[in-house]
């Protein structure tokens, strides 16, 4: 089984949204991370990044309300049906897509992995078609909306994790906060042992220290999920944050890979 880390460009935008009140007004560059693992019995894309459109004009395909906080930038290299080529794989390869969440920075691939089944938490798809106000501009519902895909709507607290291929390899986790349904992936390695791609639950290792994001659903939440976090750490799992720029460059990126 292997790990691959992929480069989906990046986003310009402000500490603060990223630490609720740190180092406000100072440039935040947020990479945007997405994963493939390659196991026996399929292969498995944790999030597909910005829209492709993204790469020739932002500004057509994204409202201003986006574009006012988070201006992004990317290559059509760096779209999730693209960037999976520098591990070797093309778009019909891809047997499961895992969403962490429905926002616009994660959603930007669904529907481009025809032979895929898309992996969702019931919470996620609930709240992204009714988001409170402070989060409406984040999902941009025609990333995810009448796409023509086959759902695999997860519910429940996902206790112990849900094992995507009963075989402890791969487990599922709810960890809200960020959102009502956001979900983290552990994945285990023959050699490198335990990896958490946290995603949205945790943007940094700041964040993973215990200080509270900018944009957040549930601050009480979201202390929960670090917490879980914080103790897988503890017990030698390595921690992969969702938009960590001074980790972020320091990790493989494929054709490198963890196994």
């Amino acid at each position: 089984m292997k790990l691959y880390c992929l480069d989906g460009g990046y986003i310009n935008t402000e500490w603060q949204f990223i630490v609720a009140g740190y180092r406000t007004g100072e440039p935040f560059k947020s990479p945007m991370c997405m994963f493939l693992i390659d196991h026996p019995k399929g292969k498995v894309l944790f999030d597909t990044g910005l829209n492709i459109a993204c790469a020739s004009d932002p500004y057509a395909y994204y409202s201003k309300e986006i574009l006012g906080p988070y201006q992004p930038v990317m290559t059509e290299e760096q779209a999730a049906k693209n960037v999976i080529k520098t591990a070797g794989f093309k778009p019909e390869d891809i047997d499961f897509v895992v969403v962490s969440h429905l926002h616009f920075d994660h959603t930007g691939g669904i529907g481009d992995f025809p032979n895929a089944t898309y992996i969702v938490h019931q919470k996620e798809l609930e709240y992204a078609y009714n988001p409170p106000v402070y989060q409406l501009s984040a999902y941009l519902r025609k990333d995810f909306d009448n796409k023509g895909i086959d759902w695999h709507v997860l519910r429940g607290e996902l206790e112990g994790g849900f094992d995507l291929f009963d075989d402890d390899s791969i487990r599922l986790y709810l960890t809200p906060g960020h959102t009502a349904g956001h979900m983290s992936m552990r994945v285990k390695l023959p050699n490198t042992g335990n990896v958490m791609l946290t995603q949205d639950a945790c943007y940094t290792t700041v964040n993973l220290s215990g200080k509270l994001p900018g944009l957040m659903d549930h601050a009480q939440a979201t202390l929960i999920s670090t917490k879980f976090f914080q103790m897988r750490q503890k017990g030698g799992t390595m921690i992969i944050p969702g938009h960590d720029p001074e980790l972020w460059p320091t990790v493989k990126k494929a054709p490198e890979f963890y196994d």
